[in-house]
């Protein structure tokens, strides 16, 4: 018996009258202020926010600055606090307290402003400020206390003796 042969469908190809798909047309980016650009507006607030929080973070160091402890007490304050900060997340608050901490803790201290700073003596400027004329004599500026009017004198023995024993023990 003869088998019978199967029949193969041709797949044909419609025929359509509709144009291709049209080609979306998209702006060029600049690529000044693409994304991956340093200025582009997104970075620029992201920068601005880590500098906010940065600083943020070096205020509060100024806050816990103030606990009576040593240089090495500061530091190890300083790090465990940025340690707890980037715990959380707060990776540029972190960065900014424990950077301020160390540099608050090897600062010079300031004095402060509601105490008067000893820096010399009140007349020390003026005490004896000398001068040569020009035969190579010793004179002083001095203020008259009537009108005001500065004029130079000529320093006694006893002045000059008092000068060469204080330069004589310094």
């Amino acid at each position: 018996m003869a088998t019978k042969r199967k029949t193969t469908k041709k797949v044909r190809r419609k025929k359509t009258t509709l144009s291709a798909k049209p080609k979306r047309r998209t702006k060029k980016k600049n690529a000044f202020l693409s994304e991956g650009s340093p200025i582009a507006p997104k970075n620029l607030l992201d920068n601005a926010k880590r500098t906010l929080a940065a600083g943020i973070g070096g205020g509060a160091s100024i806050l816990t600055n103030k606990i009576p402890v040593g240089k090495f007490g500061k530091v190890t304050i300083g790090l465990l606090g940025g340690f707890i900060l980037n715990t959380f997340g707060l990776h540029a608050m972190g960065n900014g307290y424990t950077g301020g901490q160390i540099a608050l803790a090897f600062s010079a201290p300031a004095t402060p402003m509601n105490e008067e700073a000893e820096f010399a003596e009140e007349n020390s400027l003026s005490d004896k400020p000398l001068f040569l004329d020009e035969n190579n004599n010793p004179m002083v500026l001095e203020e008259d206390l009537q009108d005001g009017t500065s004029y130079y004198r000529y320093l006694s023995e006893e002045e000059l003796q008092e000068i060469e024993e204080a330069q004589i023990l310094d």
